[in-house]
């Protein structure tokens, strides 16, 4: 990208387009980007993020699943600019939106500007991408690392000698296997790239120099992964996949079947023209390289997914970056030879997938926590006892009961006991608590449609008074001395 350093009239174009995509990207989710409440992991990433830089350096050693970089560079933020969602979804939504310019660039680099115009279309108009990219985990910064790996590897691979690139790949791939543990996947994916590519001695050397310097980067991370490894195979909320799940992802990384079937048409009718050209080239081979870079590591997770669940729509989705690019590919491949169908071609995907795009931030998971926590806020008082189960739901809860309590990370759980607020593990921690506040009359907060056990034991000691539900995960009770 250093390119763009220097504008000048050969690269205005692209910098142009460079610039609008990210607009687009950014201002576009920019405008929901409140509209989901802050709930399941988010508030979690959150409270660690305000902890010192050595806490968080540790967390991986604490049971958290992911590596530190998300939540180091996150750290900095709320510390500048606070813990409102609309603040700390900002940093998401950067990577997301950054991610479409690597797309375009790359599907330039491979084929042609429309080319890639699609490969960033698909991501930007994709369902998917728009619930992800603003929510405040590491996914958004794994997709751009992904997408932009695969610019510097390209750009190596058809320009050896280029200044930068093998910094960038470099870097891009440390990025990736401190973003997520999965981004090795990637890293796995671009050394079998380079050995596609053998005979092109100077650009594998550079690339295996980029896996080395990657490995060597992680080995303070190595022992924590491979214990992390063991714990997620024993402990995990993944389940094993059914068998419509390898194409049900497919199909949301393009949001719709209707989508798939349009592509499907496009491609095949493009197929039929590339085969009908007068002068038709030899297929390349960065069409092999680009497909496998996805599908391999894709159909690897779901197949080892039987024995460890790993097949999950937030852990597999960085394939759909290489998917992006291969429908990209192909458009500006099939079509080179016919410029006046290309943008009818590309048009024709896009508008469909627009079509069929979801922006209300609800179709994956739907919380109202802000509700279901103002609803306590207003009924908590000196004599109530607020218990919140399961206890993995103090943090949200938090979030929107008191975010100075929220923000007190070295005191969060003795300052939510002083306001009355316990979490409980299960029954028997619930017994402790009710039995010390048996002068209180009870809240409880309970998240899911299990764990009954608490609720009989209430109902045998006190009168219930009230029961509300909040979608798509809350239940309120509030019970009274009898």
């Amino acid at each position: 990208m250093s390119s763009f350093l220097k504008v000048n009239r050969q690269n205005l174009p692209d910098v142009v387009i460079v610039v609008v995509l990210f607009a687009t990207a950014f201002i576009w989710k920019f405008l929901f980007i409140g509209v989901r409440d802050v709930c399941i992991d988010e508030p979690f990433t959150i409270f660690n993020a305000q902890k010192g830089l050595k806490e968080i350096l540790l967390l991986p050693t604490q049971n958290e699943p992911n590596p530190p970089l998300f939540m180091f560079i996150l750290h900095f933020w709320v510390k500048w600019f606070g813990i409102s969602a609309a603040t700390v979804r900002i940093v998401p939504l950067f990577f997301n939106a950054l991610t479409p310019v690597f797309l375009y660039l790359t599907g330039k680099k491979l084929s042609n500007h429309l080319g890639g115009m699609v490969a960033a279309g698909l991501f930007i108009l994709s369902s998917y991408q728009f619930y992800f990219g603003m929510e405040t985990r590491t996914y958004s910064l794994l997709l751009c690392a992904t997408a932009a790996t695969l610019y510097y590897l390209f750009s190596l691979l058809k320009n050896p000698s280029g200044k930068g690139y093998l910094a960038g790949l470099i870097l891009t791939n440390i990025i990736l296997v401190y973003s997520h543990y999965f981004g090795w996947f990637v890293v796995f994916m671009e050394f079998v790239t380079g050995l596609l590519y053998l005979k092109n001695r100077e650009a594998f050397k550079k690339i295996f120099l980029a896996v080395v310097v990657a490995g060597i980067a992680f080995i303070p991370m190595a022992v924590t992964f491979v214990r992390q490894f063991f714990i997620s195979k024993e402990q995990t909320w993944v389940k094993p996949p059914e068998r419509s799940a390898y194409w049900r992802e497919l199909i949301l990384f393009l949001n719709n079947p209707l989508v798939i079937k349009v592509v499907v048409v496009v491609l095949l009718v493009g197929l039929v023209v590339f085969l009908t050209g007068k002068n038709k080239k030899l297929v390349p081979l960065d069409l092999a390289a680009i497909f496998l870079f996805w599908l391999l590591p894709y159909t690897l997770m779901f197949f080892v997914s039987s024995k460890v669940p790993m097949f999950e729509n937030r852990y597999v989705m960085y394939n759909s970056i290489g998917l992006y690019l291969n429908i990209g590919f192909l458009t500006g491949l099939f079509y080179s030879r016919w410029k006046f169908l290309l943008p009818v071609a590309s048009a024709v995907i896009l508008l469909t997938m627009g079509l069929k795009m979801q922006t209300n931030l609800q179709f994956i998971a739907y919380r109202e926590t802000q509700k279901a926590v103002h609803f306590v806020k207003e009924r908590h008082d000196a004599s109530m006892l607020t218990l919140v189960y399961p206890h993995w739901n103090d943090y949200e809860f938090a979030y929107y009961f008191n975010q100075e309590i929220f923000k007190d990370v070295t005191n969060f759980e003795p300052r939510l006991r002083d306001s009355m607020v316990y979490q409980v593990w299960g029954l028997d921690d619930a017994k402790n608590y009710i039995e010390k506040f048996r002068d209180k009359n009870i809240l409880f907060f309970r998240g899911g449609n299990g764990y009954k056990e608490i609720n009989n034991y209430l109902d045998s000691l006190y009168l219930r008074t009230d029961s509300v539900y909040f979608p798509d995960c809350y239940y309120i009770y509030s019970y009274r001395i009898k």
